[in-house]
């Protein structure tokens, strides 16, 4: 072969490694953006309470754009589409008009599985790198009518996570206290006849302390780990779990003591402060209330605390 015939078959053979490195550079990132894209997801996982982690391929679903809210959905299911996103838009008014606190944009995913894996599943996306995991149910048509785990996910857990979202106050108490609060409100006001099961629930989580009889809000319990397939997964300490329950008991004291006002005084207040510590924000409440806040974090009873959550769901006068 003459030379210049190898040179060209070299030269050949260089573009088209080169062209080929460039697609799988272009296919790496284009997966990297499907996979942290927060409104056109590629694949993602969905939870279902009674079985294991399933992948799940979104694309070709349907698109519904309303409000704060994107909600994709197999066309089939466009009614429970519409009203996930009424009963989503009803529970923002009710938090920005009760505390003037936005909640922001949120993406939520109703998919389909296998026949034999149950029916519509609810996804969310808040604004976050990784679509998170809420719950999953049977078929439903209207949400009224929808089992207690998914009438829960949306007046509950849905604006509880958007909460994190829009406090970022970075004191872990304090802020799961004030998404708890929310979490009752909304459930308060929107679907009343939950709101038994969710204080109940907490009243449970507090019990988990004994047989200590305080708990301190100001510090953050010990993380606590498991091995799985030689993993390290961080798993809720029975004291990890008793503080949502402590907080929540928290927030319903000072709005019960003072009033639900000096909360959202507190959050206009908090959102002016550039990483604000813990003592600044508990000196900001203590200015609100009169009390020592600081003191009360550190030493919330567990008998108080059971006393507040079982009047949780009376109405405020």
């Amino acid at each position: 072969m003459r030379l210049i015939d190898v040179l060209v078959v070299a030269i050949i053979l260089i573009v088209g490694a080169l062209a080929a490195l460039l697609l799988l550079l272009m296919k790496g990132h284009q997966s990297i953006n499907n996979n942290y894209s927060a409104t056109d997801p590629e694949v993602f996982s969905v939870w279902d309470e009674t079985k294991p982690l399933h992948r799940v391929d979104p694309i070709g679903l349907e698109i519904l754009h309303q409000g704060h809210f994107t909600i994709y959905f197999p066309s089939q299911y466009r009614p429970q589409a519409e009203e996930v996103a009424q009963a989503l838009s009803q529970v923002w008014q009710v938090v920005k008009h009760r505390l003037g606190l936005g909640l922001g944009d949120f993406s939520v995913v109703l998919v389909l599985l296998k026949e034999d894996m149950g029916g519509v599943f609810i996804e969310s996306w808040p604004r976050r790198p990784i679509p998170q995991p809420l719950v999953s149910a049977m078929k439903w048509i209207r949400v009224s009518e929808a089992p207690l785990p998914v009438r829960l996910s949306l007046y509950a857990e849905f604006p509880h996570e958007a909460a994190h979202i829009a406090l970022g106050l970075e004191w872990r108490w304090l802020e799961e206290g004030i998404a708890e609060y929310i979490s009752l409100m909304v459930v308060q006001e929107l679907a009343p006849d939950l709101c038994e099961e969710y204080r109940k629930g907490r009243q449970e989580q507090v019990h988990l302390i004994l047989p200590n009889m305080t708990y301190d809000l100001t510090q953050d319990p010990p993380q606590q780990f498991r091995i799985q397939d030689q993993v390290r997964i961080k798993t809720s300490s029975p004291q990890e779990i008793a503080g949502y329950g402590f907080s929540l008991a928290f927030w319903l004291q000072i709005a019960r003591g003072h009033g639900e006002a000096v909360i959202r005084q507190f959050l206009e207040q908090a959102k002016h402060l550039q990483q604000p510590s813990k003592q600044e924000l508990a000196r900001i409440l203590s200015e609100l209330t009169g009390e020592d806040v600081w003191g009360k974090l550190q030493r919330m009873n567990l008998h108080d605390a059971l006393q507040t959550l079982e009047h949780a769901c009376e109405a405020q006068d």
